[in-house]
């Protein structure tokens, strides 16, 4: 028969104490047939680096609009916001997005971008002088009403602090023109089987570093 041996350590002074829960059920606690380390959440030095610490995610299935300034953002998309409280600073937060918009303005071009705080993020294209920076955008003229175009992006970015922070999806009209942006449908949306609705998700991870 195996047995369980608790060893104390000769430099420490201090009492480990292991403490039975309020429960009026039995119960084991099995360990694994292999030697490691116990994982808590007191410290980043027990997770090996890039372990999942928590995911925080949502699923938009409704539709959004909004009125857009020519060739500026919109607002947060609403239900396309997610907000993360890190464990530790020293993590990465990993980013997933899917999301379907498109734009009332001909010929159609827009783009979306990932906000942090309300600001643009680290998750966009590189500033070149009068370009609009974006995560993702269709600017290729499509002179058709009934285009939903997608948004498919990962990254990562640090996380900091173990303060809260959230993330938000916005729709760029890239047009001259005033107009609406949508999320989940296109411009036109009548009603026909050639057109669609659809589902789009943000996704934070918080990996361990």
């Amino acid at each position: 028969m195996s047995k369980v041996a608790i060893q104390g350590n000769a430099s420490g002074t201090g009492t480990f104490t292991i403490a039975a829960p309020n429960s009026n059920t039995d119960r084991t606690l099995t360990l694994p047939d292999e030697a490691g380390t116990v994982l808590t959440s007191a410290g980043t030095d027990n997770f090996p680096a890039k372990t999942i610490l928590q995911v925080q995610t949502v699923l938009k299935t409704d539709t959004w609009s909004d009125s857009a300034t020519a060739r500026l953002y919109s607002g947060d998309v609403t239900g396309l916001t997610v907000t993360i409280t890190p464990k530790f600073a020293t993590s990465k937060l990993l980013v997933m997005a899917s999301v379907d918009f498109s734009n009332s303005v001909s010929p159609y071009r827009c783009a979306a971008g990932i906000f942090r705080d309300g600001s643009l993020s680290g998750l966009v294209g590189d500033a070149a002088s009068n370009r609009t920076r974006v995560t993702r955008g269709r600017t290729v003229d499509t002179n058709q009403n009934s285009a939903l175009f997608h948004m498919g992006f990962v990254g990562a970015e640090d996380a900091g602090s173990t303060a809260s922070t959230t993330f938000s999806i916005r729709i760029l009209n890239v047009e001259a023109s005033d107009g609406t942006v949508y999320v989940n449908r296109s411009s036109s949306d009548v009603d026909a089987n050639y057109l669609t609705r659809s589902a789009s998700a943000l996704t934070v991870m918080e990996i361990a570093q």
